[in-house]
This record gives C-alpha cells, structure tokens and sequence, in this order.
C-alpha cells in the first residue's frame, strides 16, 4: 500500500467547516474514507471538502504538488503509486521531478505513461549518454 496521510476540512453550511480525522491514509475506500466522515460528523456525503494538508511517502511528489488537493483526486494518485512495482515507483518520481505536473491529475497521468521512461545508471555525462543510445538502442529505436 502506497499511503498518503490526509487531514481534510468539510465545507459546511453557514460558514461552518469540520475536519476530518488526520489519520486518514489513501488510498482508501469509499466506506473507509465514510466512516471517517462520519466521525467527524459529516454525513452528507456530497458536502465539498477541501484537503488542508497531506503528506506522501515520496518527498519529491510532496513539493510539487499544490497546498490544497480534492480528496477524491489523492485517493486515486494514491491508488495508481500503490498498483506501481519499485521500479515503476523508481522511473515515477525521476518523471514527477522532471515532468511540468501542477495538480494531481498531471501525476495520476504520469503513471499510465511510465513506460516512456528509463532508468539508465551509470550515465553521468553527454558523452556517456550518447555511448549508452548507440549500444542499447542501435540510433534506430529513438
């Protein structure tokens, strides 16, 4: 499991605003994410609530992304880096870093798109770059 601790805030009527429980780890289910609405005596489910902080596993992801996020969107980022092998996990924050993403739905794309990345150790320089594309990709696959 891949998790990423939420603290959100619920938007209430009459400028009222409940925060849910921070213990909140994503992914999650719907029940799951529910019953921590329900604790913090949220039980409409479509009232709009605002996430107010979070945090990753993966340091990077956390400067890149904004302050605010919607829930439903973390959950599933959540779910897609939870699904990744190490070393997809690997070529996603090497991405992320180099990638424009903003919001999550820039990173929740990067996942699907993972395999127009490689991991090429070793390559510290031009000179080795251009070595490493004549040996493993023969100039014709690039």
């Amino acid at each position: 499991m891949y998790e990423i601790k939420v603290t959100a805030m619920c938007d209430g009527q009459n400028d009222n605003y409940t925060y849910l429980d921070g213990g909140l780890e994503l992914p999650a289910s719907k029940e799951t994410i529910r019953a921590v609405m329900g604790r913090a005596g949220v039980t409409d489910e479509h009232i709009p609530y605002t996430t107010l902080h979070y945090e990753c596993r993966m340091d990077h992801l956390n400067k890149l992304m904004p302050e605010k996020c919607r829930l439903d969107e973390l959950n599933y980022l959540a779910k897609r880096l939870s699904d990744l092998s190490e070393y997809e996990r690997m070529k996603f924050e090497g991405a992320a870093i180099l990638s424009n993403g903003k919001v999550p739905a820039d990173f929740i794309n990067l996942t699907y798109n993972l395999d127009c990345y490689e991991i090429t150790p070793n390559i510290g320089d031009d000179e080795r770059l251009g070595i490493y594309c004549v040996e493993v990709h023969k100039f014709g696959s690039l």
